[in-house]
């Protein structure tokens, strides 16, 4: 009919341990993969995962984030600046925890 089905092109990333044995299964598993005909690549430097996919993880994050979510998110430095009061305490899951506040009283 023309209509789309909702299919999307998704893809999976795997950081296999720094062990000589999971690299070599790894690579294993790389080999398969390529059998069936998965465009499979092995990402050899921390350069290209920062370069190639992490941009591409961030963009589609925030085509998918939610209006009602910050696409700033606060840092450590930036809670503990703002107080017990800051509006990112006032988050529902966080009314159920202890405020900094009453920790270090």
């Amino acid at each position: 009919t023309g209509r789309s089905v909702g299919h999307r092109k998704t893809g999976v990333l795997i950081l296999p341990g720094e062990s000589e044995e999971e690299r070599e299964h790894h690579h294993t598993d790389l080999a398969m993969q390529r059998s069936l005909g998965i465009n499979a690549e092995e990402l050899e430097q921390i350069e290209t995962l920062g370069k190639e996919v992490v941009p591409v993880l961030r963009k589609e994050f925030e085509a998918r984030r939610p209006e009602d979510v910050p696409s700033d998110p606060p840092t450590h430095a930036s809670l503990v600046a703002e107080g017990p009061n800051s509006p990112h305490h006032l988050v529902e899951p966080a009314k159920s925890r202890t405020t900094a506040q009453e920790v270090h009283s």
